[in-house]
């Protein structure tokens, strides 16, 4: 540990390792109820938003002069923290080149009911979106224009993926976030609350630039290989194309969310 630090962890136990190695995969996190944060920006915005983790793991000879001043201002906070050596933390980060910093938490954070999504203006909806990067950017840019809640279908990529955390820069935590098990119940729970089904399809007629938008909106992204599913483009009373020039087949899912979700936004006149 770094002479600069005036405080004592405690080792992190094998049990402790065990745990975490079993949530950083899905099974592991759906049977545990856990996942991991990684990183200073994740854990801050974390804990800045209210959230607090079961435990926090520190290598501290990973810790460049800001990370020891993070680990102060956590040692602040009362928190329960674990000192590991770099090889075995090394084995538990899922980044090349780790800033020393772990925190295990509980997921069942935000879940969303039916009163609050009655109440939600604007709905994302995500469908079959496998690449964690692309989710937790998604999610960064939910968070940045105003959207009320984030859904997700079965066959995409869980939430609290540590990959989609750190892409989504902390940003999970600020959002209301529900997995969706059985779609078209969702749908129909749409439907139920008025609010309207909009789909991107790259062979839709329709621009979103000239889309007309009524009340609350409910925007469904597939992936950029398949689309959305068959049930979801049944369900969307409109499907749009985002316009591109002709030498451009498609965008990825994070960027055609990206663009979706703002110009929605912008029409919703919720920023």
């Amino acid at each position: 540990m770094s002479s600069s630090l005036s405080f004592d962890m405690d080792k992190l136990s094998l049990a402790r390792e065990r745990e975490l190695t079993a949530i950083s995969a899905r099974h592991g996190r759906r049977k545990m109820g856990k996942t991991i944060v990684e990183g200073v920006r994740a854990i801050g915005t974390m804990l800045d938003s209210g959230v607090i983790p079961d435990y926090v793991l520190v290598s501290p000879s990973s810790l460049t002069t800001e990370g020891e001043e993070f680990l102060r201002g956590l040692a602040n906070r009362d928190l329960t923290i674990f000192e590991c050596e770099a090889k075995r933390f090394a084995k538990l980060s899922d980044t090349v080149n780790s800033q020393g910093f772990l925190a295990a938490i509980k997921t069942d954070l935000k879940q969303v009911d039916d009163r609050a999504l009655a109440e939600a203006r604007f709905i994302l909806y995500l469908d079959g979106i496998s690449d964690p990067g692309n989710v937790g950017t998604i999610l960064r840019t939910a968070a940045a224009f105003a959207v009320d809640v984030v859904a997700a279908s079965p066959t995409t990529v869980d939430f609290y993926n540590p990959k989609v955390i750190r892409a989504s820069a902390g940003m999970v935590f600020r959002l209301q976030l529900l997995p969706v098990n059985d779609p078209k119940r969702f749908f129909d729970r749409l439907s139920f609350n008025d609010i309207e089904l909009l789909g991107s399809a790259p062979e839709a007629t329709t621009m979103l630039e000239t889309t007309t938008l009524a009340g609350k909106v409910c925007l469904a992204i597939g992936s950029e290989a398949t689309g959305l599913s068959p049930i979801a483009r049944q369900a969307c009373r409109q499907l749009f194309r985002i316009k591109t020039v002709d030498a451009v087949e498609s965008l990825n899912a994070a960027a055609a969310a990206a663009i979706a979700i703002h110009q929605i936004a912008t029409k919703l006149e919720l920023i």
